[in-house]
Order: structure tokens, then sequence, then C-alpha cells
């Protein structure tokens, strides 16, 4: 029995399907975003993909029909994907480097010396995460929302070592974007709101004097 079906949003394609035994599988129009004639889709045991249709791709590794999310995409295949699914093709690259040890330290060696940037970008991502729990980019929105400018003297920032990111050493929490000077300062008076209000203080009567 064939029927017509539609695939999900993302596939935009529209076949007919023979169903075998609460499973099957039909060839489709050419989707937009890729490189092929047609594609092969594949419908699980799932009564509720009959309606639908769920494109699939067959692993040459495990033998397992897997969504074509779980493959990487590669512009020299036939239908635009690599062969093995990403679980084994990570299995399949940690094997290898497991077994070619040196290779791989040369390999990276290697590409840290010609990519001083990309590892300087790696390096500050994982030290954002580790000290102060955000991402890259959550620092940049922070610095974009008090306008690439100091939290307390308001000094823009010139270079990208001018940021600093403020955090309570207590409780972990990010508090903004300071300068060099502000967040050493903070740091130097303990964030002790007295020490700072003394400060103050000492600092109004010395310009009384």
């Amino acid at each position: 029995m064939w029927k017509e079906v539609k695939c999900l949003p993302a596939v935009r394609a529209t076949a007919k399907f023979k169903t075998i035994s609460h499973g099957g599988e039909f060839w489709g129009l050419r989707p937009p975003f890729l490189r092929i004639s047609k594609i092969r889709i594949e419908v699980s045991a799932d009564t509720s993909a009959l309606s639908l249709g769920v494109c699939v791709k067959t692993c040459n590794k495990c033998q397992i029909s897997k969504p074509l999310s779980e493959f990487s995409r590669r512009a020299d295949s036939k239908d635009g994907y690599r062969n093995q699914c990403q679980q084994c093709l990570n299995s399949i690259k940690a094997l290898w480097k497991r077994n070619n040890p040196e290779v791989c330290r040369t390999y990276n060696t290697t590409w840290r010396k010609n990519n001083p940037q990309k590892v300087l970008k790696s390096s500050m991502q994982s030290h954002y995460k580790k000290e102060y729990g955000i991402t890259f980019e959550q620092k940049d929105i922070m610095v974009a929302k008090q306008n690439n400018r100091c939290g307390i003297c308001c000094k823009s920032f010139k270079l990208p070592r001018d940021i600093h990111v403020d955090h309570c050493h207590t409780t972990k929490k990010v508090r903004g974007i300071l300068c060099s000077n502000c967040n050493t300062g903070l740091g130097k008076f303990q964030d002790n709101i007295t020490f700072l209000k003394a400060a103050i203080k000492y600092l109004k009567e010395s310009y009384a004097n």
C-alpha cells in the first residue's frame, strides 16, 4: 500500500511511502539544503511517525538506522553526510588517537604554533568557564550591556586584556566587568564595604584639609 506523506518541516519534501510491517522506506524529492537528487526515508515502528516520516540513514559501522541529525555533514558524500554516525565516528577517532600518540602530539604542537589566536581564544574560553561559570559569548554580552566600559570608573576598554570579569570569591557569583585597576582595587580591599567607606571618608577629609 502506498501513501502520500510529508517529511519533517526541516526537510520540506513529499514522497510515496510503502508500508512494510510498521516500517519501510520511500524515496523523496530533493530537500533544498541537500546536494543530492534523492533522499532515503525510513519510518520507525512507532505508528506516530507514519504520519510524518523520519529522515534517517544507516551507519555502516554499527548498522543502525539513525536520524540525519546524528551524522556529520560531508560535502563530497553523495547524500551530503558521513557514512558513520557521530557516536561511531568518535569511537574511531578515539581508538586512532590511542594507537598513534606520537602523531597526535606532533600534529597538536604544529597546529598550536600555526594558530596562536585560536589557541588563545580556546584558552580564554576554558578560563571563563572554569573560573566564572560563563562562556566567552556571555562575557561579550556583559561587556556590550556596559557599553564597553568599566562598571566603576567608566573607562572604555581599548584592548581585550583590559577586560576583567569581577566576581565574588565567596559565592562565585559574577558581578560585572571591570578594568584592571578597579578589579585589583576591589581585591585589595577584600570586597569589604566597610573598608571602602573608610577609604572614601579618609579621602574626603584629606581633600578638606
